[in-house]
C-alpha cells in the first residue's frame, strides 16, 4: 500500500525511528484518520516490539498500541479522541510478541516485497469476540540488509463487507469475497462469515442460496476457485432465480 511505501521513507530519512516506537503515535494518527478506508496502520521490530493506531467500527476515536523496552512482555492499548489525544490511562494489556504475529510472519516471507497476509483474528485486552481482519505487510531493512521491522497496513473483514454492501450490483445483486480454499473474508449480504471467533465459514456454510449455489458450481465444474486462473461468466440458478 501507499502507507507502507510512505513509512518505509520516512523510516529511511530518519523521521520515524525503529528504536523509539513511542514517537510514531502522532505520524500514525494523522495517518489512519486521512485514510478512512483503512483499519489499522501499524509496526513490528525483530526485538518483538510493536505499535499501531486502529479504528474499530461502531466506536467513536481511535487506539493506540505500545510494546517498547518500557513495557516489558506486555503491549498496552490507549483511547484517542477523534482530535488525536491519547489518553493517560491505557485501557488494557496483554502479553504480546509482534514476531510471532501473522501479520510479521507474512511480512518477513515477502523479502522486500509486498504481500497480504492470512486472515486472523486481531489481538485486544477488551475483546470478547475477536475482530478478524488481514494485513497489507511490507518489510524494511537498511542500508546493510538488516530488517528493521515490517510494516502492516490491514483491513477489517466488517470493513470490507461494509464496502461491499454499498456497492451498486445490477438489480438485486450481491457480491462475495472469499480465499483460495473458498472461506470467507467478505460479503454485500447481511450473513455470518464465522461460526466462532476465528473460524470463517465456507461459501457453502453460508446462510445464503446464491452463495450456496454458486460454491457447489465452482467445486463440481472446476474443483474449487483455487483452480481457476482468470476470470469466469456462470450462469447459476439459486432459489428459482
Amino acid at each position: 500500500s501507499r502507507i507502507n511505501r510512505l513509512n518505509a521513507h520516512l523510516i529511511r530519512s530518519g523521521v520515524l525511528d525503529p528504536a523509539d516506537l513511542r514517537s510514531w503515535s502522532e505520524t500514525l494518527y494523522q495517518q489512519i484518520d486521512a485514510f478512512e478506508g483503512v483499519s489499522s496502520i501499524g509496526f513490528g521490530t525483530p526485538e518483538g516490539h510493536a505499535t499501531w493506531m486502529i479504528r474499530y467500527g461502531g466506536e467513536v476515536g481511535y487506539e493506540w498500541a505500545i510494546q517498547d523496552d518500557q513495557t516489558g512482555s506486555q503491549i498496552y492499548e490507549y483511547g484517542v479522541t477523534p482530535d488525536g489525544q491519547i489518553g493517560r490511562l491505557p485501557r488494557g494489556s496483554y502479553p504480546f510478541d509482534a514476531t510471532q504475529r501473522p501479520w510479521y510472519l507474512a511480512g518477513v516471507e515477502t523479502q522486500d516485497q509486498q504481500a497480504w497476509s492470512e486472515v486472523f483474528a486481531w489481538a485486544r485486552a477488551t475483546a470478547e469476540i475477536p475482530e478478524l481482519g488481514l494485513g497489507r505487510v511490507m518489510p524494511v531493512y537498511d542500508e546493510s540488509g538488516e530488517l528493521l521491522g515490517v510494516h502492516d497496513t490491514e483491513l477489517s473483514l466488517s470493513q470490507i463487507s461494509a464496502f461491499l454492501g454499498g456497492l451498486s450490483i445490477g438489480e438485486g445483486g450481491s457480491a462475495y469475497v472469499v480465499d483460495e480454499r473458498s472461506l470467507m473474508i467478505a460479503a454485500s449480504v447481511r450473513t455470518a462469515l464465522a461460526e466462532r471467533p476465528a473460524t470463517r465459514l465456507h461459501a457453502s456454510q453460508l446462510d445464503d442460496p446464491r452463495a450456496i449455489a454458486i460454491a457447489g458450481v465452482l467445486r463440481t465444474e472446476y474443483g474449487g476457485i483455487g483452480s481457476i486462473d482468470r476470470a469466469q461468466d456462470l450462469l447459476i440458478s439459486a432459489d428459482g432465480e
